[in-house]
């Protein structure tokens, strides 16, 4: 099967070089408004304008690579509204596209879950789906795509040569479910959840688990993000009261200003740590986290030496539901897109039972110059910064609603000690009068 991917940018070359490796299907073209009748240069795949794509290429499921969620959704619906089959590669676990071990994901997956079974059917209209019947067929299993409702999408499939059938068919026969859509809960023998991949053990570090429960003498810490409320001032009052601190991403561009560093940096997306090695390797941090998706960093960095630990970070979108919470960050964290939200997992895994938010604005703008959604002049200066916008806004402001209910579970409490924020999720307080 042919694929056209609308987004010529990061996520749609992402998406192309792990079909490139991991799939027997083809790209024929990349979609983009910004561009027609081009060639990426990285890619050597023709871009393509949507009106080139109905003459040329039309028939061709698309495939929407775009970070922000609302564009993301909108083009889905404008495909659907064409009659066009359409996935998202978010659809797709974050590890497929961010690999940290010699073996394929899926292999591993089936290898944790025991499962052996010659007969399996993969329930979930989504591009994983086909990701997955595809890996299972050429293991030789007999494999169905499973679904409730007949609908334009299977019709699509069986044409192309994809063996579909009813899921109560397939249940009737003993086959196997394997469900690969978000909030699946398994409560039969023969249907399992197939879509978190957190708790394989190819990305479990070890080393990480040495810091379960071992700050909980402390009581409370400070989750310090980089927003633009922040001030260096802050940061010596911080100093000064041996505050434990988790920080993150590019806060070290501060040290030159003050005495303060965290105990912990936290660094989840890869763009940062494969543009700034050096920097992140010698940034005064007691401990570092780095994602296990910065390639380019982990290809110069030898994992837990010098304090530098690699931790497993899922990047999927949570969409239809809350993203997942990690109990425990040997096997990983969840991003929620933004690394305060792996910040606060860390923070209940040390044992800490007050949590205060400095510098977490919510008030990010999409600008030229990066550095107003920062508190540190320079800090794009050194090259990317994650992508964000609305859609994003909406997906943080789910991670936050699932921290605060994990708290609240655990009888943890998170206070909202910034100067200024959009954030409504946590109790405000004023940062000044913890000290007084």
């Amino acid at each position: 099967m042919d694929f056209v991917v609308w987004g010529a940018g990061t996520q749609g070359k992402r998406f192309a070089k792990f079909m490139e490796k991991h799939s027997q299907h083809n790209i024929k073209a990349f979609i983009d408004i910004c561009a027609k009748n081009k060639i990426n240069e990285e890619t050597n795949y023709s871009i393509v304008a949507y009106d080139d794509y109905k003459e040329k290429y039309y028939g061709l499921p698309v495939v929407v690579c775009m970070a922000d969620k609302i564009e993301r959704d909108k083009i889905k619906g404008f495909l659907k509204s064409e009659n066009v089959v359409c996935f998202s590669y978010c659809d797709c676990v974050g590890e497929m596209f961010y690999p940290s071990g010699s073996t394929f994901p899926i292999a591993e997956m089936l290898e944790m879950n025991n499962i052996r079974s010659e007969y399996i059917g993969v329930y979930g209209n989504n591009l994983f789906s086909v990701v997955l019947y595809d890996y299972l067929a050429s293991c030789g299993i007999s494999v169905r795509l499973a679904y409730s409702n007949f609908s334009l999408d299977y019709k699509f499939f069986c044409e192309q040569g994809y063996k579909c059938e009813s899921l109560d068919a397939l249940l009737s026969k003993d086959y196997l479910i394997l469900h690969t859509e978000e909030g699946y809960v398994s409560d039969s023998y023969n249907q399992l959840s197939f879509n978190d991949f957190i708790q394989l053990p190819m990305y479990r570090n070890n080393e990480l688990a040495k810091f379960k429960n071992a700050y909980k003498n402390r009581k409370r810490c400070f989750i310090v993000a980089t927003g633009p409320s922040l001030k260096i001032e802050d940061l010596d009052i911080l100093h000064k009261n041996n505050e434990l601190c988790i920080s993150v991403n590019k806060v070290y561009l501060s040290f030159t200003q003050t005495k303060w560093r965290p105990e912990f940096l936290i660094v989840s997306d890869p763009f940062i740590p494969d543009a700034n090695i050096d920097d992140l390797f010698y940034a005064d941090a007691e401990y570092k986290l780095i994602g296990d998706g910065a390639n380019a960093f982990w290809n110069q960095v030898v994992p837990n030496e010098n304090n530098i630990f690699r931790v497993h970070v899922d990047r999927r979108d949570y969409v239809s539901e809350l993203p997942k919470f990690s109990y425990d960050v040997s096997y990983g964290l969840y991003n929620g897109r933004t690394v305060t939200y792996p910040c606060l997992q860390l923070a209940m895994y040390l044992g800490i039972t007050e949590i205060y938010l400095l510098g977490v604005d919510c008030s990010y703008k999409k600008t030229k110059d990066d550095d107003e959604n920062h508190f540190i002049k320079g800090y794009s200066a050194t090259n990317t910064v994650a992508p964000n916008g609305t859609g994003t806004y909406m997906l943080q402001h789910n991670a936050y609603k699932k921290a605060k209910q994990v708290a609240d579970e655990a009888g943890v409490k998170i206070y909202n000690a910034s100067r200024y924020t959009k954030l409504d999720v946590f109790e405000r307080v004023d940062f000044d009068s913890l000290f007084e």
